[in-house]
C-alpha cells in the first residue's frame, strides 16, 4: 500500500485560504476614499472672449500651486482638471506642474457626467478640478457635496475639499485662500 504525503490534505485549506486573503486585500483597496479639490479659477482679465489671467489671478494660481505641491509626495495618484478656457488652464496649470501630471479637459456643461467619469478613472486618487462661479456649485453637488452653495461673480478665493468614498456620503470642507494677495 502507498502511503498520501501527510501535507495533501493542507493543500486545499491552505490555497482556500490564500485566495481569501487576496480576496481580501483587494476589497480594501476598494475601500479608499478619494480626494477631490475643486477650485474656481484665478481672477481673470477683462480683455477678450477667452480672457487669461490678471497678475493677482497669477499670484493666487501660484499661492494654489505652492498650498498643494505637499499632496504630491503622499504616494497617491494624482489628476488635475479644467474647462478648455485659458483663465482655467492657466489656474489647473500651476497646480499641474507642481504635481508632474498633465492638466485634463472636462467639459463645463456636464457636471454629473463629469464626476461620474472621474469616480471610475481616479478610484483612492486625490483630484483638482477647476471650473467657474456657475459650475463649482454643480461640480460639489455631483461628488456629493452640499447642494445650493453660491459663488459671487468677483469672489476667487473658495477652496472645497471633498473626501468622497465609495459607499456612503462624501464630506466637505469649503475654505477661502489667497485673502492676502496684493
Amino acid at each position: 500500500m502507498r502511503r498520501k504525503p501527510f501535507y495533501l490534505p493542507l493543500v486545499l485549506p491552505i490555497a482556500a485560504a490564500l485566495a481569501l486573503l487576496a480576496m481580501a486585500l483587494w476589497w480594501g483597496s476598494q475601500w479608499q476614499s478619494m480626494t477631490v479639490i475643486i477650485v474656481r479659477h484665478a481672477e481673470k482679465t477683462t480683455v477678450g472672449d477667452d480672457p487669461g489671467l490678471a497678475p493677482r489671478g497669477e499670484a493666487r494660481a501660484e499661492l494654489l500651486s505652492r498650498m498643494l505641491a505637499p499632496i504630491s509626495v503622499g504616494g497617491r495618484p494624482l489628476a488635475v482638471y479644467s474647462t478648455d478656457y485659458r483663465r482655467t488652464r492657466a489656474t489647473a496649470g500651476a497646480v499641474a506642474k507642481a504635481w508632474q501630471v498633465d492638466v485634463q479637459l472636462y467639459d463645463a456643461g456636464q457636471a454629473s457626467e463629469t464626476a461620474s467619469a472621474i469616480r471610475g478613472r481616479h478610484r483612492a486618487a486625490t483630484v483638482l478640478i477647476v471650473g467657474h462661479s456657475n459650475t463649482v456649485p454643480e461640480l460639489v453637488a455631483a461628488f456629493g457635496g452640499p447642494a445650493g452653495v453660491e459663488i459671487a461673480d468677483d469672489d476667487y478665493d473658495n477652496l472645497f475639499i471633498l473626501t468622497v468614498p465609495p459607499f456612503g456620503s462624501a464630506t466637505t470642507v469649503r475654505l477661502s485662500f489667497g485673502d492676502v494677495l496684493p
